[in-house]
């Protein structure tokens, strides 16, 4: 099954391009995705969105998320990146501010 070994949280300024990478182990390679929900045993802060901010998108072959956050996109996001493959898969929440 894969595992992602990237960091779990990133910065980014709005206006600014975004390059951010989601790394994972695995064999056979892993896909990726994001989803806009968290388990529910997480607290979401106050003012915390779910999701990727506007203007970002994340490749799924890759895992590279990429774009410019849009005007008014500044915050923080919380999102969920999942790896999987065919032996599995591996999910790990990610804080953008």
């Amino acid at each position: 099954a894969p595992a992602i070994t990237s960091p779990n949280a990133a910065t980014f300024a709005v206006g600014t391009p975004v390059g951010f990478t989601v790394v994972a182990r695995g064999f056979p390679a892993p896909t990726f995705a994001v989803s806009a929900s968290v388990p529910p045993s997480v607290a979401v802060p106050s003012g915390t969105r779910l999701g990727l901010p506007p203007g970002l998108t994340l490749n799924p072959q890759t895992g590279a998320i990429t774009g410019t956050p849009a005007a008014g996109a500044g915050g923080n996001y919380l999102v969920t990146v999942t790896a999987a493959n065919a032996l599995g898969e591996a999910s790990q929440l990610l804080a953008l501010t």
